[in-house]
């Protein structure tokens, strides 16, 4: 029996990730690579995110332990554990930053206005900011 037979996708070339680009994804069709990279973030995406504070459960020896997450720590943790949430938030915030607003003079993007992430649901994501 063929094992290539079962799944369609194994002809092709270009799935690794076998219809998940939520963990990888292959633009060139050379080589996957991660979806999720800190330093493909924009600034205000890297902002949101240190000063957005999580309490995750964590094992630490044999208790369960609450740990508090921000910054890259909290990104990893998304990028890992939840990545649905973490391309919620990335496209949440690709779409603020393409709306903007003639502010004294000058242009902001809506983005610019949040100052952090204060909850993730898997249909929005909460967050604070200043107008």
């Amino acid at each position: 029996m063929n094992i290539y037979l079962k799944n369609a996708q194994n002809w092709n070339r270009y799935t690794y990730s076998l219809n998940n680009p939520l963990k990888i994804v292959d633009p060139s069709g050379l080589t996957p690579e991660p979806a999720f990279d800190w330093n493909k973030l924009s600034a205000d995406e890297r902002r949101i995110l240190e000063n957005s504070e999580f309490t995750v459960k964590q094992m630490i020896g044999e208790n369960l332990e609450p740990i508090k997450l921000t910054g890259e720590a909290l990104f990893d943790h998304l990028a890992a554990n939840n990545p649905a949430a973490l391309a919620g938030f990335l496209n949440q915030t690709a779409q603020l930053a393409s709306i903007t607003f003639n502010v004294d003079g000058g242009s902001r993007s809506a983005l610019s206005f949040v100052d952090s992430v204060v909850g993730i649901a898997p249909d929005r994501i909460y967050a604070t900011g200043r107008i």
